[in-house]
C-alpha cells in the first residue's frame, strides 16, 4: 500500500490541476478543474470566500478529486481518484505558508495582488482507487488498486515549515 500512496504523492507533484467535484446545497454535483498545491497526500487549493467551491465544501465537506498523468492535451494512465474531506483554512499563517507554496509552484502569481477575500481549502484523502496499466510480457494488464489513505497522513504543511528551521 505504501507503494501506491508513494505513486499517489508522485502524481500529485508532477501535475499542476485535479478534477475536483463537490455537491451544492440543492445536491447538484459540480466538477472544477482548479490548480493545487500539496504537502504529501493532502491538497490545498486557493479559493474566494464566496467562490462555488468554498459554498459547496461549507455545505457538504465530503468530495472527491481526480489526478492523471499528463502526455501533451491528453489525459493519460496511471491516475487516482481519491475520496476526502475537505475543510476551510482561514489562518493568516496557514495561508501565508500554502500561498508561498503557490508562487513556487505557479511563478506567474507574482503578477497578481493577493486577494484578502481568499481561503484555504484543505483536501485530506480518506480513500483511493489508483489505477494502471502494467505491460508484462507482451501482455497488458489493469492495475485496480482501492486502498484506504485515513490515518496515514505524516505531517502537516504548517509542521514541516518549522522542521526546516
Amino acid at each position: 500500500m505504501i507503494e501506491y500512496k508513494n505513486k499517489i504523492i508522485n502524481l500529485l507533484e508532477s501535475n499542476i490541476k485535479i478534477r475536483l467535484a463537490t455537491v451544492n446545497s440543492a445536491v447538484i454535483p459540480r466538477i472544477a478543474t482548479v490548480g493545487f498545491v500539496n504537502d504529501n497526500e493532502t491538497v490545498y487549493i486557493l479559493a474566494e470566500k464566496k467562490s462555488e467551491q468554498v459554498c459547496d465544501v461549507r455545505f457538504n465537506n465530503r468530495i472527491a478529486f481526480t489526478v492523471e498523468e499528463r502526455n501533451g492535451d491528453e489525459a493519460d494512465l496511471p491516475a487516482a481518484n481519491i475520496e476526502a474531506e475537505a475543510s476551510l483554512i482561514d489562518s493568516p499563517y496557514e495561508v501565508i505558508v500554502v500561498c508561498a507554496k503557490y508562487l513556487r509552484k505557479y511563478p506567474s502569481l507574482k503578477k497578481f495582488p493577493f486577494a484578502p477575500g481568499m481561503l484555504i481549502v484543505k483536501i485530506e484523502p480518506i480513500e483511493c482507487v489508483y489505477i494502471d496499466i502494467a505491460e508484462e510480457r507482451n501482455s497488458i494488464r489493469e492495475i485496480n488498486c482501492k486502498f484506504n489513505l485515513k490515518g496515514l497522513f505524516s505531517r502537516g504543511i504548517v509542521n514541516e515549515l518549522f522542521d526546516n528551521k
